[in-house]
C-alpha cells in the first residue's frame, strides 16, 4: 500500500506572525511629535522570526519593504520621549499610514518607565541625556548605548555596547543580550564593590559571523566582541500559537554565542565548568576525584585512560545540553562527563563513540565522538547519551511500556540485543531499529530536538508520543539560514519506503579447503515496482564467534546488469578458507532508495541460512607480543621532496596470515586529535607509517593503540598503558606547522537549483553551490555539504579539489578562490524548501572547520 508521509506544521502566531509568506508587502507609518534628529529614532518591526530597525526621514515617515504578510508588532523609541507600548499591525495594511506619536519627557527630574508589552523587552522611556555616556576603552573614548539594559550590562559585566558603521544597538537588542547573559552562570560584579571585571566593547553586525560571534583579545585583558544581529531575532520569547496551542517561541542561538564569549571559545575551563555544574548539575574530567572508584563497576580504569576535553568539545557539550528543555537540564543520576584519551577506543565497545553508564552516573566520550562526525551528529550524540538517564531515572514503567508497545518491540532471547521489533520503517536511524527500545527512544528524543522533520516523516506516532508524553506539548523546529535555501519542484514525489524482503537466495561456492565465494540476492515485495524499489542494501554478517564482514547489495535487471533502482538486489563477498566454519547470520539489513527512504529488517523478518564448510578454520585472533612495539622518526622522499616519517612497528603472534594492521598516535598538543595510519604486515610484523610533511604540528607523538586482523577476520586491539606509552614517544619538529583549519567566507556562499524538466518537474534538480575558501599553509583539499530536505533527511555531498591527492599544495593553490560544486538530486526528491544545513572544510594537515547553518527553535506551550 502506497503511503505518503507529509506532516505539515501550520504556524498561527497569536500576536506576532500567523501567515505563511505569500509575497513581499509594504508597511508605511509616520512618527509625529518629535523635535530632534529623526536619525536618533528607532522604529522596530518585531515577529517570531523578524527584528528589523529603520529610521524615519526628516518628515518622520518610515517604511518596511519586502515584508512577508502577517501580524507584527511595531515599536518606536527615541531619547527623551515616551510612546505607547508596541502596536499590533497586520501587513499589508493597504494605503493607510499609521501614526506613532511621541511625547517629550522633562529632563528634570530624570524619570524612567518600563511596562510590559508584546515585545517582551517591554517599552521604556527616559529623559534625554544631552551627552552620551563615555567610557575609556583601549585609550579611546567611545560612546556607549544607553537603554536601561545596556546600563545593567555595563554595571554587572563591564560590557560596553558601542554603535558602529556595521550596526547600532537598539533597546530590544540590549534587552535580549542582558536577559541571555543573566541566564549563563558566570562571574558578576558585586553591586557593593568596585568594578573588577575586564572591559569588553561590543559591536553588532548585520553580516553573518562564524558561530555568530567574533572575539578579539587585547594586551590589557579587555576584548572587542562583534556579534551577529541575526542571533538576536529569536532570542526573546514570543507569544505564539502552533497547531492551535498557545505558547512561547524562542531559540538558544544567542545563548550559544554568549557561551563562547563567557568561556572564551572553551579556553576558559573554569568558566565552562561553572556553567556545566550550575546549569546542568555535572562535572568534568579534572573534577573527578577518583577514576578508579567511578569506573569500579564498569571498566575498572584509572585516570591514565582519560584526558581533558578539548576546547571546542566543551562548547559542543554546553551547546547541545542547552537545547534540551529546561526541565531536563539537571537529570537525576548524571554526575560526570568524561573524555577517554585521544586515539583510544572503548575497551568494551570498540566501535562506540560514547557510552552512558546510568548506574555509575557518568557519560564517557571517545575522540571519535567529536572528530569523525558532523556538527549535527556531535550534538545528536550528546543528547542521545543524556536521554539514557531520562529512561533509567525519570521515565515511569508505564511510559516505558507504552513506548515498547508503540515501537512493536518484544523480548527475544535469541536476539543478540535481547530485543526484536515487528516494525521495519518507523525509525529515525538503523541504530534505533537495530538494538532495543531504549536506544530507539534516545535516538528519537535527539531527533525530536535537533531534526524534528525527520522524526515526523519517519515515525509520526513516535513524534506525537514524545511531544505529548515527554515534552508536555512543547515542540522544536529547525530553521536553515534563509539565503542558503532553495526550492525543489516535483509533481510525483517519492515518499514510499522500499518494499519488504520477500525472497532471499544465498549461494556459497567453494570446496571444504577452498576460499568461498558468497553471493546473496534479495527480492523486495512491491505493489508498485517503480515506487518501492531500492538503490542499495547493506548488512553486516556475523559468525558465532562475532567475526564479521560487510556486504553491499545493488539492484540488477533480469540479465544481471547493474541498474539505478530495482526490486532485485545482489551482493558478493570472498571469504577465505580459514574463516570460522558454521552458520553466519545478518545483524540487520538496511534498504534505501535514491531519495533516502529506508526500511530496516532483521533476522526474524525473513528467512536466512548461510553455512561455511571450513575444516581448516582459524578462530584465534592475532595478539600483540608485549614489549616489541617501537616508534621511530625517519626520512623519506615524497613528490621529490624530503619529509619526516613516524614509523610504528610491532610483533604479532598469529597462527595464520595477517591481513591488516592499524595504529593510532596521540599528539601531545592541545586541541589536536590523534592520527591513524593503516599499516601492512610482513610475516609476523606490522608496520604503520605516518608521513609528516613540514606542515604537520611540532609536538611529542605517542603510540596509544594498535589493531590487528588476520585473513580469517579475527581481530584484536591492544591499548598501551601509561608506562608503555612513556617508552613509545618521539618528538617531531617542523618548520611551518599548520594549526589552522581552512576558512569559508560564510557571507559569500551561493546556492541555486534548477529542475531538469521545468515543464513537468519530477524532483530531479541541478543544485549548484559556490563558495570561497582559503587555507594558509597546507592547502584546502576537501569540502563536505549536508543538504536537508523537507522530510528531514540529510543528503551528503563530498567535493575534492583536483589536487587533493598531492602531498604538497601546488603553486597558487593557497589563494582565496571561488569553488563551484554541482550535484543532481534524483527523480522523486521531496518537493518544497531544501537548504544547506552544514558545511565542513579540511586541509592536508587534517585541520577541520565545521559550519552549521541551522537554528533550533523552541516552542513551549502555556
Amino acid at each position: 500500500m502506497k503511503r505518503t508521509l507529509l506532516t505539515l506544521i501550520c504556524l498561527s502566531f497569536l500576536v506576532l506572525v500567523h501567515a505563511a509568506p505569500v509575497g513581499a508587502a509594504l508597511y508605511r507609518g509616520q512618527v509625529t511629535g518629535y523635535a530632534g534628529d529623526f536619525a536618533e529614532v528607532d522604529v522596530m518591526l518585531l515577529s517570531a522570526d523578524t527584528l528589523e530597525t529603520v529610521h524615519p526621514n526628516e518628515a518622520g515617515r518610515f517604511a518596511f519593504r519586502g515584508v512577508a504578510p502577517g501580524d507584527y508588532a511595531i515599536k518606536v523609541s527615541a531619547p527623551g520621549y515616551r510612546t505607547s507600548p508596541a502596536r499590533l499591525v497586520t501587513i499589508p495594511a493597504g494605503r493607510r499610514r499609521h501614526e506613532f506619536r511621541l511625547e517629550p519627557v522633562a529632563p528634570n527630574p530624570f524619570v524612567f518607565h518600563w511596562e510590559e508589552d508584546q515585545s517582551v523587552a517591554g517599552h521604556e522611556y527616559a529623559a534625554h541625556v544631552n551627552q552620551p555616556v563615555e567610557v575609556e576603552f583601549l585609550d579611546e573614548t567611545v560612546a556607549v548605548a544607553d537603554p536601561s539594559a545596556a546600563a545593567r550590562l555595563r554595571h554587572a559585566y563591564n560590557v560596553l555596547l558601542v554603535d558602529s558603521a556595521a550596526g547600532s544597538w537598539s533597546q530590544e537588542h540590549a534587552y535580549r543580550l542582558w536577559e541571555t547573559m543573566r541566564a549563563i552562570p558566570q562571574e558578576v560584579r558585586r553591586p557593593d564593590r568596585e568594578q573588577t571585571l575586564p572591559a569588553s566593547r561590543w559591536l553588532v553586525s548585520e553580516a553573518e559571523i562564524e558561530n555568530d560571534i567574533n572575539l578579539v583579545s587585547h594586551a590589557d585583558g579587555s576584548r572587542t566582541v562583534t556579534i551577529a544581529a541575526a542571533a538576536f531575532v529569536n532570542a526573546a520569547p514570543r507569544v505564539a500559537t502552533v497547531d492551535g496551542k498557545r505558547g512561547i517561541w524562542h531559540s538558544r542561538r544567542l545563548h550559544h554565542a554568549l557561551v563562547r564569549y563567557v568561556t572564551d571559545n572553551g579556553r576558559n575551563r573554569k568558566a565552562a565548568e561553572k556553567i556545566l555544574e550550575k546549569r546542568f548539575g555535572v562535572m568534568i574530567d579534572t573534577d573527578v576525584p577518583d577514576y578508579e572508584l567511578l569506573t569500579a563497576e564498569t571498566t575498572a580504569e584509572g585516570s591514565s585512560a582519560f584526558q581533558r576535553f578539548h576546547d571546542e568539545e566543551l562548547v559542543h557539550l554546553l551547546t547541545a545540553l542547552e537545547e534540551m528543555p529546561s526541565g531536563m537540564h539537571k537529570v537525576p543520576g548524571l554526575r560526570y562527563l568524561v573524555r577517554r584519551r585521544d586515539g583510544v577506543s572503548h575497551p568494551l565497545y570498540p566501535a562506540a563513540p560514547a557510552v552512558a553508564w546510568t548506574g555509575a552516573g557518568y557519560i564517557e566520550f571517545m575522540s571519535t565522538a567529536f572528530g569523525q562526525t558532523s556538527l549535527q551528529g556531535i550534538h545528536h550524540l550528546i543528547i542521545h547519551e543524556k536521554a539514557h538517564f531520562l529512561w533509567d531515572h525519570l521515565f515511569a514503567d508505564a511510559l516505558q511500556a507504552a513506548w515498547i508497545t508503540l515501537g512493536g518491540w518484544y523480548e527475544d532471547a535469541e536476539s543478540p540485543t535481547g530485543w526484536y521489533t515487528t516494525q521495519t520503517t518507523q525509525f529515525v536511524s538503523a541504530y534505533a531499529h537495530g538494538v532495543n527500545p531504549e536506544e530507539d527512544m534516545a535516538e528519537s528524543i535527539a531527533a525530536f530536538i535537533l531534526n524534528p522533520d525527520k522524526l515526523k516523516s519517519r515515525a509520526p506516532d513516535k513524534y506525537v508520543f514524545i511531544r505529548d508524553r515527554i515534552m508536555q506539548g512543547d515542540i522544536y523546529l529547525s530553521q536553515i539560514r534563509a539565503d542558503l535555501t532553495f526550492e525543489v519542484y516535483n509533481l510525483y514525489p517519492d515518499y514510499v519506503f522500499p518494499g519488504k524482503i520477500r525472497r532471499v537466495d544465498i549461494r556459497v561456492h567453494g570446496g571444504p579447503n577452498e576460499d568461498k565465494d558468497v553471493e546473496v540476492e534479495i527480492e523486495l515485495h512491491a505493489l508498485d515496482a517503480a515506487a518501492q524499489g531500492a538503490k542499495k542494501a547493506h548488512t553486516r554478517i556475523y559468525s558465532d564467534l562475532g567475526t564479521y564482514f560487510d556486504m553491499w547489495l545493488y539492484p540488477v535487471d533480469a540479465k544481471g546488469n547493474r541498474i539505478k533502482e530495482g526490486l532485485v538486489l545482489r551482493g558478493a563477498y570472498m571469504l577465505g578458507k580459514d574463516v570460522r566454519a558454521g552458520y553466519w547470520v545478518p545483524g540487520q539489513i538496511e534498504i534505501t532508495d535514491s531519495v533516502g527512504n529506508a526500511r530496516f529488517e532483521r533476522a526474524n523478518d525473513f528467512g536466512w541460512k548461510l553455512y561455511v564448510d571450513n575444516p581448516a578454520e582459524d578462530y584465534t585472533a592475532p595478539t600483540y607480543v608485549e614489549g616489541t612495539a617501537a616508534l621511530t622518526v625517519g626520512r623519506a622522499t615524497r613528490e621529490g621532496r624530503a619529509v619526516q616519517v613516524i614509523r610504528a612497528t610491532w610483533q604479532v603472534d598469529e597462527d595464520g596470515d595477517l591481513a591488516e594492521c592499524l595504529a593510532s598516535i596521540d599528539i601531545k598538543k592541545r586541541n589536536f586529535d590523534s592520527l591513524y595510519a593503516r599499516g601492512h604486515a610482513t610475516g609476523d610484523e606490522c608496520r604503520a607509517e605516518f608521513v609528516m610533511p613540514d606542515y604537520m604540528p611540532s609536538s611529542v607523538y605517542a603510540l596509544v593503540e594498535i589493531w590487528m586482523e588476520d585473513e580469517a577476520l579475527n581481530a584484536s586491539i591492544y591499548r598501551f598503558n601509561r608506562k608503555e606509552r612513556a617508552g613509545l614517544r618521539v618528538e617531531l619538529v617542523t618548520p611551518t606547522p599548520d594549526t589552522k583549519a581552512p576558512r569559508v567566507e560564510i557571507n559569500h556562499i551561493e546556492i541555486s537549483a534548477t529542475p531538469t524538466i521545468p515543464d513537468a518537474p519530477n524532483g530531479e534538480t541541478v543544485v549548484t553551490i559556490r563558495y570561497r575558501v582559503k587555507d594558509d599553509i597546507s592547502g584546502h583539499v576537501k569540502t563536505e555539504f549536508g543538504l536537508r530536505d523537507p522530510q528531514g533527511i540529510i543528503h551528503g555531498i563530498r567535493a575534492y579539489r583536483k589536487d587533493h591527492r598531492l602531498l604538497f599544495p601546488p603553486p597558487g593553490s593557497l589563494e582565496q578562490t571561488w569553488h563551484s560544486v554541482t550535484h543532481i538530486l534524483p527523480p522523486g526528491s521531496a518537493p518544497g524548501t531544501w537548504g544547506l544545513a552544514e558545511m565542513e572544510v579540511s586541509d592536508r594537515a587534517r585541520n577541520v572547520r565545521r559550519y552549521k547553518f541551522t537554528e533550533v527553535i523552541h516552542f513551549e506551550v502555556d
